[in-house]
């Protein structure tokens, strides 16, 4: 866990990988997952890759409330931040992030939900895959000419003049929200 900026956080170093022995480390890269909580009943999960690179920018701020209470537990299976009546819990074996609202959980990123990815023109990504439960809609994302639940459908968050026979959108939203009564924001300026 950190201390930085007056706020607590909670910093994961992870390898995309299972390192068996010290050689596994030379060619893995390593990804820095910091857990925090900008308010009460709100976690950041920030997934970063080489951070050092040079800022890209456009950056918007968002809220932080100095005084959000946090507790924070270590323990030897797993490690857990709560924000009011949320919480963010990550287990070790197999990896396994956990979010939960008053001890019931929300959703999951399993074993390989999130991942450091190289595409063929080695362009890098950094991708998250929350579970959805049975019956739990999808709903949300800004404009869109598709049906209202998103279930199923591969959003493309780029604004274009397409028009309303296309999937194309003015007005892309990266907020959506489940039946379950919790919502998701990608706070990135990243362009395709």
């Amino acid at each position: 866990m950190k201390f930085s900026d007056g706020n607590w956080s909670l910093d994961v170093y992870a390898p995309p990988k299972h390192i068996a022995g010290r050689g596994g480390q030379l060619d893995t890269p390593l990804m820095l997952i910091r857990y925090s909580s900008p308010m009460p009943d709100v976690i950041c999960v920030r997934m970063t890759h080489h951070k050092g690179k040079q800022d890209q920018g456009p950056h918007f701020e968002i809220y932080q409330n100095q005084t959000t209470p946090l507790e924070i537990t270590e323990n030897d299976a797993s490690l857990s931040l709560k924000s009011g009546q949320l919480s963010v819990i990550r287990r070790e074996q197999p990896w396994t992030v956990d979010y939960l609202w008053n001890n019931k959980r929300l959703t999951s990123s399993s074993n390989r939900g999130m991942g450091y990815l190289k595409s063929a023109d080695q362009t890098n990504y950094v991708r998250e895959q929350l579970d959805l439960s049975v019956g739990e809609y999808v709903y949300g994302l800004g404009e869109r000419f598709t049906s209202f639940t998103k279930n199923g459908q591969s959003v493309d968050m780029w604004n274009r003049d397409g028009g309303t026979s296309t999937e194309q959108s003015y007005k892309n939203i990266p907020f959506y929200l489940t039946n379950k009564g919790y919502g998701v924001f990608v706070n990135t300026v990243a362009v395709q």
